[in-house]
């Protein structure tokens, strides 16, 4: 059995490759997974049946501390002898590439879910994020970029060749339409539990926000937007699902405001949020940068309308118009007329709900887009595939240069077939 170790900086991101394993399991790939410590390394490995090792890592820059974690990679792989070296999210792709390198992994596949670089960096801190973003390039013999906006962006910044930046098919983790996130299918005692927790009545009004509450995630505009549509819609509420952090941290008077507030509430972390988009009236990501937010995908199979940024990643997955509305970001004014716009034409969220879910099952189902990554894995290795590459071909990226991705618009997409499908 081939061997795919994959490499991130925190536990938490191992959402994004929650199932993965099964699927490469019965196309004879063992998942080994490197992270560092976190309460939800453990209870992964229980849930997927795949081997994990602990390596902490240090999220900021911090040359002083990162030569442990990186010979603790150096030495596992050389252990481990992987075929495949897979890394994503920052630290652990610097970290893991360079390791990868060292102990002379064959393939080493850097999989860029997001960049400060092409999306918020300004003034003196581009050249360092620059050369990182380069040096992590060069190392890696195949990068695979979330989406195809965001690889637009890396070619602007030139950190590699074009033809160097491919695209998954599809170009995001999935969602789970068929079950986690159904709206037919969700838990109804527990979406009713948390609405009584909450206090909210049958008809309430609800905005959403699911994610980091920080600052590039947009919550400042929202927050002013907010000051306004509590007086223009007196029964709308504002739930927020995520944990406050340090890192990019709001201000003190923010955090109180969130915290005080009647008619907001603040859950923290909750790993369940398809209960959450059951009750939403709409999804609000305001965010400064993504790669590809899942989340946005998860509002979608849920028949949830969405407002959020035109920025990377966001422009892929909403149709503007047609599953939500895409503001300019840093935009508190824009943010809060699409918002009331929304609310004050139900009629419209309803259909947009509806599109956005058949857009979902169309073109996100999870467990194509995890065939698609094994399809992947097979093309680095040199075998023979079912749909090969999987990924979004050269002239159709390079068509496609603004506006919302459609997966089956692209031209020259190969459509995956499923494993019971003839070869």
């Amino acid at each position: 059995m081939r061997r795919v170790l994959q490499v991130y900086t925190t536990p938490v991101s191992l959402t994004f490759a929650r199932g993965l394993a099964a699927t490469m399991r019965s196309r004879g790939y063992e998942l080994v997974v490197a992270a560092g410590e976190g309460p939800e390394l453990q209870p992964f490995a229980d849930a997927e049946g795949v081997q994990v090792h602990e390596v902490p890592m240090a999220r900021g820059i911090a040359p002083r501390h990162d030569l442990v974690p990186t010979l603790k990679l150096v030495r596992l792989i050389r252990r481990l002898r992987p075929d495949i070296l897979h890394v994503s999210t920052p630290k652990a792709s610097l970290l893991g590439l360079t390791a990868g390198v060292i102990a002379r992994s064959p393939v080493r596949l850097y999989q860029i879910r997001g960049s400060l670089l092409a999306s918020t960096s300004t003034g003196l801190g581009r050249g360092p994020l620059w050369a990182v973003e380069s040096l992590c390039c060069s190392m890696a013999t195949a990068i695979l970029c979330q989406s195809a906006s965001l690889r637009r962006s890396l070619i602007n910044e030139g950190v590699a060749a074009p033809g160097r930046l491919l695209v998954p098919l599809g170009g995001s983790n999935g969602v789970d339409t068929a079950v986690r996130f159904n709206p037919d299918a969700v838990d109804q005692t527990r979406v009713e539990a948390i609405r009584q927790r909450l206090g909210l009545q049958a008809d309430t009004p609800v905005l959403l926000f699911i994610g980091r509450l920080v600052g590039d995630k947009g919550i400042r505009e929202l927050v002013a937007a907010w000051r306004r549509l509590e007086l223009e819609v007196p029964a709308l509420r504002l739930v927020l699902v995520g944990p406050f952090e340090e890192r990019d941290s709001l201000d003190a008077s923010t955090r109180d405001y969130l915290s005080t507030h009647p008619r907001i509430s603040l859950v923290g972390l909750d790993w369940d949020v398809a209960p959450y988009l059951a009750l939403a009236t709409m999804l609000v990501l305001p965010t400064y940068r993504e790669g590809f937010p899942n989340v946005l995908l998860e509002a979608a199979s849920m028949r949830v309308p969405v407002v959020a940024t035109r920025v990377d990643g966001c422009v892929d997955a909403v149709d503007d118009g047609v599953t939500g509305d895409l503001v300019p970001p840093r935009d508190a004014d824009a943010l809060h007329d699409a918002i009331l716009y929304g609310l004050q034409n139900p009629e419209v969220l309803r259909a947009r709900g509806i599109a956005a879910r058949e857009r979902a099952t169309r073109s996100f189902e999870r467990s194509t887009m995890q065939h698609a990554m094994v399809d992947i894995y097979d093309h680095l290795l040199g075998i023979r595939s079912r749909t090969q590459p999987s990924v979004i071909p050269q002239p159709a990226l390079d068509a496609w240069t603004t506006g919302p991705l459609a997966l089956r618009d692209l031209p020259g997409l190969p459509r995956h077939r499923s494993s019971g499908d003839p070869a």
